[in-house]
C-alpha cells in the first residue's frame, strides 16, 4: 500500500503551500493513516481543518458565526473514503488562490476547494452548517460577515499577506567551486604570511600574491550577489551560467575580467574593466526589479 505522506508530496509537488495548508495536510495524511487509506480525501482535509483549532479555516467558520462541532457531527457517510483525488482537491484550492490574487494556498483555500460541487461529501455537509463559497470568500478578503456592508478596498491583513510575493527559495540553487576555495585559502594563508613576516627577504612577493587573491574573492563576493538578486527577481538563467558558484572563470571573459585586471592592479591602476554579470532582464518580475535596480546597477551587468 503506498504511503500516504509519499502520496502527499506527489500531489502537492508544484502546489505553493504556506504553512498553515500544510499543517492541516500532515493532519489530513496522518487521519488517512489511521484508518489505513492510501491517500488523504476530502473528508480527511475537512475533518483535520475542525481539529486544529489554530489554523485559519477553523477560525473563518467559527467568524461566519458556524460552530465547527455542528460540522464534525455530521456524518460523511463514505467513513472517509477518498471521494475526490487529493491532487484535484490541491488544484481547486490553488486555483481559488489564483482568482482570489495569492500566490500561496491557505488553509481557507482548501476549505474553499471544500465546498466545489465535485467535492459533494464535503460541500454538502459544509452548505448544510450554513457556509457557502461567497461568504468564505468575502470573509477571507474583507473579515465582514456575510450580512455586513464593507467599503470598497478594504482587505484583511490575511489577504494582503497571501498578496505578497514570497521571496524565491535559493536551496539547491548555490554552490562554491573549487576555484573560490582556493582562492580564500591562498588569501587567508599570505596574509598570515605577512602578519608574521615569514618572507623577510621578498615580502613584496607575499604582498602580491594576497592583493591580488583577495581582489579576486572580492570580485567573486560582488558579482555573485548581483546574480543572487537577479535569481531572487527571477531569472533562472544565472543559475544555468555558473554565476551562483562563486567561479571567477564565469564572471564573464576571461582576459577581460580576470586577467586585464590582475595586470593593472599589479601595476598600481584600478583593476579595471572586472567581472560582469549577464542578466536576462526579460525574465526579472517588474517589481522586482525596481527592488534590485540598485544593487544591479552598481557594477553595470549587462543585458542579453
Amino acid at each position: 500500500m503506498p504511503d500516504a505522506t509519499a502520496e502527499l508530496e506527489r500531489a502537492a509537488a508544484d502546489i505553493p503551500l504556506n504553512r498553515d495548508a500544510r499543517d492541516v495536510l500532515a493532519r489530513a495524511t496522518a487521519l488517512a493513516s489511521d484508518r489505513g487509506g492510501a491517500q488523504a480525501g476530502p473528508v480527511d482535509v475537512l475533518n483535520a481543518i475542525l481539529s486544529l483549532r489554530g489554523c485559519s479555516a477553523y477560525e473563518a467558520i467559527r467568524a461566519l458565526g458556524v460552530d465547527p462541532q455542528t460540522i464534525a457531527a455530521q456524518p460523511d457517510g463514505t467513513g472517509g473514503a477518498a471521494t475526490l483525488p487529493l491532487r484535484q482537491l490541491l488544484v481547486n484550492a490553488n486555483r481559488e488562490a489564483q482568482v482570489l490574487g495569492h500566490y500561496q494556498v491557505d488553509s481557507i483555500h482548501l476549505l474553499l476547494a471544500l465546498l466545489y460541487s465535485d467535492s459533494p461529501t464535503t460541500s454538502a455537509v459544509l452548505q448544510k452548517a450554513g457556509l457557502t463559497l461567497y461568504d468564505v470568500r468575502q470573509h477571507l478578503q474583507t473579515g465582514a460577515r456575510p450580512d455586513v456592508q464593507v467599503a470598497p478596498g478594504v482587505h484583511t491583513s490575511k489577504d494582503r499577506k497571501l498578496r505578497r510575493k514570497p521571496l524565491q527559495s535559493l536551496r539547491g540553487a548555490l554552490g562554491i567551486s573549487p576555484i573560490f576555495g582556493g582562492l580564500v585559502a591562498i588569501t587567508a594563508i599570505s596574509g598570515i604570511s605577512l602578519w608574521f613576516d615569514v618572507l623577510p627577504a621578498a615580502p613584496w612577493v607575499l604582498t602580491i600574491v594576497f592583493v591580488v587573491s583577495g581582489w579576486v574573492v572580492s570580485l567573486c563576493i560582488h558579482e555573485f550577489g548581483h546574480a543572487v538578486v537577479a535569481y531572487l527577481g527571477g531569472d533562472r538563467s544565472v543559475k544555468a551560467s555558473g554565476y551562483l558558484d562563486l567561479n571567477p572563470i564565469r564572471y564573464a571573459n576571461l582576459l577581460m575580467s580576470i586577467i586585464f585586471p590582475v595586470v593593472f592592479l599589479v601595476l598600481g591602476g584600478i583593476a579595471l574593466p572586472g567581472g560582469a554579470v549577464y542578466i536576462d532582464h526579460s525574465a526579472i518580475r517588474r517589481h522586482a526589479a525596481l527592488r534590485a535596480g540598485h544593487l544591479r546597477s552598481v557594477s553595470g551587468p549587462r543585458p542579453r
